[in-house]
């Protein structure tokens, strides 16, 4: 199958924590069966990944340009929080009461 290497392996949630022992397996292996595939495969095979790579990078920016989106709403709460904690020196309310002008 030309996906089986995506998401399983030796990777169960700890990053970093394979040894080289596992990685030249897996690297064993990995060539064992690029050996026995065809050009044809081997293309196929090389058009995913490139697509996966594609959709991947295409993720990444699109998650940095959402985190920046979220630090700048952030940022601008932060600053409407910090003027609206400040105490007005003064509070008063000024109420002219203007008298109709009689004509004549």
């Amino acid at each position: 199958a030309p996906s089986d290497r995506g998401g399983g392996g030796g990777g169960g949630g700890d990053a970093g924590g394979e040894s080289k022992e596992d990685h030249h397996e897996e690297d064993a292996v990995l060539d064992d069966e690029t050996r026995h595939m065809s050009t044809a495969e081997l293309r196929q095979r090389i058009h995913l990944l490139d697509n996966d790579i594609r959709i991947m990078k295409s993720d990444v920016q699109r998650i940095a340009h959402e985190s920046r989106g979220q630090r700048d709403r952030i940022r601008e709460n932060q600053e409407k929080v910090k003027v609206n904690k400040q105490l007005p020196y003064l509070v008063a309310n000024v109420v002219e009461i203007l008298e109709p002008e009689a004509e004549d």
